[in-house]
């Protein structure tokens, strides 16, 4: 099975949030594929906590586990077909452009964001 997590996942694990924990420990377990856009990992890096030293080497570790999927021209393609029929924000049209394109399960918090796009699949923690 193959897992894109979303932003609020990882930001609320670095807020040492211990059922996200213990939920990416129970995933990694079951050796599922789990990726990040491009897009979680700048949302990452844009932090106000990026510029203390210690938070850095925290993201800079995290981000590390998960490789990011870079946007290419067909995950732009299905992200702005997501943002003109979903009225999506930007950023989440493109997560859900790259949940679509690998075929992977979005994990998410923020359900509201991406229950109306019915053409990717969504769990909450």
């Amino acid at each position: 099975m193959t897992y894109l997590l979303d932003s609020n996942i990882l930001i609320d694990y670095l807020r040492g949030d211990k059922k996200i924990a213990e939920f990416l420990y129970n995933l990694e377990e079951t050796n599922a594929n789990i990726l990040i856009s491009v897009i979680t990992e700048y949302e990452l890096l844009c932090g106000k906590d990026i510029n203390n030293s210690i938070k850095s080497q925290k993201i800079s570790e995290l981000l590390s586990l998960f490789p990011p999927i870079d946007v290419n021209s067909e995950i732009v393609k299905i992200s702005a077909k997501f943002y003109r029929n979903y009225n999506s924000g930007i950023a989440d049209a493109i997560i859900a452009g790259t949940t679509f394109y690998t075929n992977s399960t979005l994990i998410t918090r923020n359900t509201k964001h991406f229950i109306n796009i019915k053409e990717i699949k969504i769990e909450s923690v």
